[in-house]
């Protein structure tokens, strides 16, 4: 099992004040860390020291963010998982995101850079280690407990339709779903606006809860990217001990955490808690996918009747 020493990081920022502060830091927290000020050389040290995660400054001099990330993807070291790149900029313009995650970064860090943040950004990374090809096939029992449960499901959007109570329907979805996937806990979050924890798969009454995003990396990580997340439980796992000490926020349970999207945007998040002896599945993944899915079509019909109301 590799230690936490043999996470090699790439930090390429041409402000070395605050670059050195970063270095010094993920140093103490026990990487190995690789420093340059300039983009001349960084072609060259990716290639020899083989980072696992690059930090790279978006207008970095004579290498910017966009040249690595095309670099990375000629030479087949981006899209196989080996190499995450988190972009830094000055700006956190909706169109510079898009077109860094578009080309193939993993995260997008707005300057000044917060180390405690970076490391959490870290540490999401580290944890999101299980892709959907990766998950454990399911045995023929298991799909026949799936079957039966999304027909639950979808016989409940049915009979229920936009006349049931908001509430009682996503209490139901989501306990339903707790129960299919062997879930501890499923929260639905709304991030319209603040974010609210709107249902919980384990208490019926339990809406209106504001979050603190920043104490949920997962949950602002799929708010900013609009991608799933899939983490396994790394308890055990060495690397992350360091990490695990300076950080009480990181979950390190098994989650299931999808974006639920309203007419092609982010307005909430289903995030599903594993039990600590629960595997990841293909089953349990497209479960929760199909309900994050029911569920905005829900939102979006209770939009229209509101608005259908208010006319």
């Amino acid at each position: 099992m590799m230690s936490a020493q043999a996470i090699r990081i790439l930090v390429a920022d041409h402000n070395a004040i605050t670059a050195k502060k970063l270095v010094s830091y993920l140093q103490d927290s026990g990487f190995t860390v690789a420093y340059l000020n300039d983009g001349l050389h960084v072609a060259q040290k990716i290639l020899e020291f083989r980072p696992h995660f690059i930090l790279m400054e978006m207008t970095l001099p004579n290498f910017t963010a966009f040249d690595c990330l095309s670099f990375l993807k000629e030479h087949d070291m981006l899209d196989n998982g080996n190499i995450k790149v988190f972009v830094l900029s000055q700006h956190n313009a909706k169109q510079n995101v898009e077109t860094c995650l578009k080309m193939g970064a993993h995260d997008y860090l707005v300057k000044p850079l917060n180390p405690m943040e970076v490391l959490t950004r870290i540490a999401l990374h580290l944890q999101a280690r299980k892709k959907l090809l990766e998950v454990k096939e399911t045995s023929s029992e298991d799909q026949q407990q799936t079957n039966y449960y999304l027909h639950l499901v979808e016989l409940l959007i049915k009979t229920t339709g936009v006349r049931a109570d908001r509430q009682q329907v996503q209490f139901q979805l989501l306990r339903m779903l707790s129960l299919a996937i062997h879930a501890v806990r499923i929260s639905l979050i709304d991030l319209s606006e603040s974010p609210i924890v709107v249902a919980s798969s384990d208490n019926e009454k339990f809406t209106s809860f504001p979050l603190q995003i920043e104490k949920y990396p997962e949950i602002d990580y799929v708010q900013r990217t609009s991608k799933p997340l899939f983490i396994e439980n790394l308890k055990d796992d060495h690397v992350m001990a360091m990490i695990r000490e300076q950080m009480k926020t990181v979950h390190f349970n098994t989650m299931i955490v999808i974006p639920i999207c309203v007419d092609g945007n982010v307005k909430g998040v289903l995030s599903s808690r594993l039990a600590e002896s629960t595997q990841l599945t293909d089953a349990g993944i497209h479960l929760c996918q199909i309900v994050a899915q029911l569920v905005g079509s829900y939102w979006y019909q209770q939009s229209l009747l509101a608005k259908s109301k208010a006319s």
